[in-house]
């Protein structure tokens, strides 16, 4: 047994230090360019060239500063080339000229730049509710480099990437020159808070915007008319060679259930949607970064490389050089994005760097790396993929390496002479020590990001990864045998398919685990720093018996309790809020009125409106903790997704008419809700007129329908509310789908119907009963929840009159203030 002190070398921090402060830079001009959009391009980059000199020129001290601004400058003017910056000839940049709620119809031509993909829906609980006329159907979507733009005028030359979304089947292939006409638009802004944009993204991504040929067959395959059009098709073809050949593999080997689909994920990078699907049990569990391909399965595809080099012999430095090459093929196999690519950028640097026999400090290439990620696709440094992707390597790193106030106990023991159960003992043990490690420090950025906190996923992940790594293995047998003999394609699936099922059947068990997800309001970047400094300290120099070890964690509480408190409240001049957001034909508004918050409908024809669109938006607009929420009537697209946010909201109570109560008598939509919340002990209130309904310091008085009341057609049935704060705040009408029959009703009852903002009654069905009510309510505002056919209707033009009137198609989420002091503020929320 020896014992030394662990001493880094010098030359090696030195480099850490210049390979921090470069990404540093870069990331700050990234940062300064996107909140500085004037700033032009040239100006970027001669600050970068000009300090770029100056480090050069200087002593090594200022020479690192010097290098800094130099990165910066060289970040701002690549954000501003490849976002600001638009080509002359940009089909996208016309489109962005038109109205957000609009289409163009244009005829493009170019190269098919890879094989239709697959595009499923996202689902909801109740999807099989749906009428199948409504329901999203599955699309093909081929990506097509735009060459040409055909116009009255004759063709003309344009640049861009359509994203061509059709009813399958699409007949071109990678590498085949296509002619397509349909509907185009733009990457607009989000239509509601906590969407996520994809304005910068698509533009960096060759300028893409969208377009809607309806059926495949409309989109048309033609002769290359050039030599250059026919070599770009060739590269193209001979690139998505390798995927299409995998994925006919995985195809004859897999079927349409969990294992299928973790198995697509793993090998081939598919991507399913969240909800009900597998890959929504793998994000709530916190196992998401296993099933879509990353840098752990790029490791893993490594690891199998070297294992099947080494078994031949050591082999030096061609180690990993092999091991490169087996990467880079496997990047060719699953679909070049961004998590894909990044991970594949860090093992092939690390590989080549070994291979090259160069002493190199892994942190500061980790470094290095990030700055090409970036330089590739400035957009990822907002994204959580790469903000955890590179956090998590660069923290295992350094964890590899002792803590700074330890000394190193090394006992030499030949790893060959050890017994397999201590060997398996140990890599346990590692693996539950970094799992640990990784969970606790990237809590504090998954909170930022999305307000999920998995508690199980330390146990979940020391569950499935042995399971995972086994599926992948096969998987990686099944692609190279398959590949050299088809006929073993059969027996070595068989094999594969019996892990793969396991470890979908831990994950499901474990998301039907109480506490598997639970959900907290949201953070500031700030609290998120300090946390994850916290933790990292910890790990690094905590003690039991430091005084600071406990101040600092229970000091990130406090902070996080009083970030939430104040978070969750309304300004003190604002009585109450009303949140309308963008969910097409349906219906979901938020009110709030001091820490209380109350979902009024939750329902839309977009099927995973619960999944995803309307808690994000909660949680974005502070209201993460929802505990009642009304069911106006019973209509589908008034409550599609109530089973899919109760869960994240923390629902305790729903509201429903009598109407409501008694379709859900008969097996329907109607009674799987109650069903739903009977096993959840979600309570269930029945109203009708002449009840309330506290809000914070607001009362949600019910005016319509009287109790006993059947009406003629189940929209008349629709809850009417009124919100009323203090004697002088304004008041807010709240409609559900009331037509001719309930309108009348309200207007001979003598109840008191003025209001300053109105939901309008049925998303805006033009009828002469609904301007007469509009009219005898007399709002200064309206809010109208509906489709793009509605938007700006004719026939609403006199009772629009000197109105604000706010509708979600055109401006997206729409928000009311009722503000104490009498006055309305009303507006659009991005």
């Amino acid at each position: 047994m020896s014992v030394s002190p662990y001493t880094p070398d010098l030359e090696r921090l030195l480099a850490r230090a210049r390979a921090i402060a470069a990404f540093t830079g870069f990331a700050a001009g990234l940062v300064l360019a996107r909140e500085l959009p004037a700033v032009p391009t040239v100006a970027w980059a001669g600050l970068g060239a000009a300090f770029a000199g100056v480090a050069i020129l200087t002593t090594r001290r200022l020479s690192t500063l010097a290098l800094l601004i130099a990165l910066l400058g060289a970040g701002g003017a690549t954000w501003s080339a490849r976002v600001h910056d638009r080509a002359p000839d940009s089909v996208a940049a016309r489109l962005d000229a038109a109205p957000s709620e609009t289409r163009q119809l244009i005829d493009i031509e170019g190269v098919a730049v890879a094989d239709p993909e697959r595009v499923r829906p996202q689902r909801g609980a109740l999807t099989e509710h749906v009428p199948p006329f409504m329901r999203d159907d599955e699309e093909a979507r081929l990506r097509v480099a735009v060459e040409v733009v055909h116009t009255a005028n004759g063709p003309r030359r344009a640049s861009g990437v359509a994203v061509v979304d059709a009813l399958p089947p699409i007949d071109a292939r990678a590498g085949d020159r296509v002619r397509v006409r349909g509907e185009a638009r733009a990457s607009d802004p989000p239509d509601n808070p906590g969407t996520q944009s994809f304005v910068a993204e698509a533009r960096v991504r060759g300028d893409a915007f969208w377009l809607d040929a309806g059926e495949g067959s409309l989109v048309h395959v033609i002769d290359h008319p050039t030599w250059a059009s026919a070599a770009r098709g060739t590269l193209h073809a001979s690139l998505a060679w390798p995927r299409r050949t995998a994925r006919a593999i995985i195809d004859r080997a897999t079927e349409d259930d969990d294992a299928g689909a973790l198995i697509r994920g793993l090998l081939l990078g598919e991507r399913e949607t969240d909800g009900p699907g597998l890959a929504g049990a793998f994000r709530r569990v916190g196992l998401a970064h296993l099933l879509s391909v990353s840098g752990f399965h790029v490791a893993m595809m490594a690891f199998v490389a070297l294992f099947a080099v080494r078994s031949t012999g050591d082999r030096g430095w061609v180690e990993p050089a092999i091991v490169a090459v087996a990467i880079a093929l496997y990047m060719l196999v699953v679909p070049a994005r961004a998590p894909i690519l990044r991970a594949g950028a860090m093992v092939l640097a690390l590989l080549i760097s070994d291979a090259l026999g160069r002493r190199h400090d892994r942190l500061a290439l980790l470094a290095w790396v990030g700055v090409g990620v970036l330089l590739w696709r400035p957009t990822e440094l907002w994204s959580i993929g790469f903000q955890l992707s590179f956090g998590l390597v660069a923290w295992l790193l350094v964890l590899a390496e002792p803590r700074p106030d330890a000394v190193r106990v090394r006992h030499f023991e030949d790893p060959a002479s050890q017994p397999l159960w201590r060997a398996a003992l140990a890599w346990f043990g590692d693996l539950a020590r970094a799992t640990a490690a990784c969970w606790s420090v990237s809590i504090p950025l998954v909170l930022y990001h999305t307000g999920a906190l998995a508690p199980l996923a330390i146990a979940a992940t020391l569950i499935t990864v042995p399971l995972i790594v086994v599926t992948m293995w096969i998987g990686f047998a099944l692609l190279l045998l398959g590949t050299i003999a088809p006929v073993l394609i059969e027996p070595i699936a068989a094999a594969l398919r019996l892990p793969a099922w396991a470890c979908s059947a831990v994950v499901r068990w474990f998301d039907e685990t109480p506490l598997a997800t639970v959900y907290l309001p949201s953070v500031s970047i700030a609290w998120t720093v300090f946390a994850t400094a916290v933790l990292v300290w910890l790990w690094r120099r905590g003690r039991v018996r430091s005084i600071a070890s406990w101040m600092l964690p229970a000091l990130a509480l406090v902070w996080l309790g009083v970030e939430s408190w104040a978070d969750q409240r309304l300004p003190g001049d604002v009585a109450a809020r009303a949140t309308m957001l963008d969910v097409g034909n349906g219906t979901a508004i938020v009110v709030e009125s001091g820490s209380e918050a109350l979902l009024w409908d939750c329902g839309s024809f977009r099927e995973s409106v619960g999944v995803r669109i309307i808690p994000d938006a909660c949680r974005a607009i502070g209201a993460p903790r929802v505990r009642t929420v009304v069911i106006t009537h019973a209509n589908i697209d008034h409550f599609m997704g109530l089973i899919d946010l109760a869960p994240r909201l923390g629902v305790r109570e729903v509201v429903t008419g009598e109407s409501f109560a008694r379709a859900a008598e008969h097996s329907g939509p109607a009674r799987d809700v109650l069903d739903f919340m009977h096993t959840r002990g979600i309570a269930h209130r029945v109203v009708a007129s002449g009840d309330t309904i506290d809000l914070g310091d607001a009362t949600l008085r019910i005016l319509h329908p009287p109790p006993g009341f059947e009406a003629r057609h189940e929209n008349d049935a629709s809850l009417v509310a009124r919100l009323v704060t203090t004697p002088d705040s304004p008041t807010l009408l709240l409609t559900g789908d009331v037509q001719d029959e309930a309108m009348a009703m309200l207007m001979t009852s003598g109840i008191d119907l003025a209001a300053d903002v109105i939901e309008l009654p049925h998303h805006g069905s033009a009828r002469e009963a609904a301007y007469a009510f509009v009219e005898r309510v007399n709002p200064g505002v309206v809010l109208q929840s509906t489709g793009a056919q509605r938007v700006g209707d004719p026939r609403w033009d006199r009772v629009r009159a000197g109105r604000l009137w706010l509708e979600t198609p055109r401006f997206g989420a729409v928000r009311a203030d009722l503000r104490t002091d009498g006055t309305v503020e009303a507006g659009p929320v991005r």
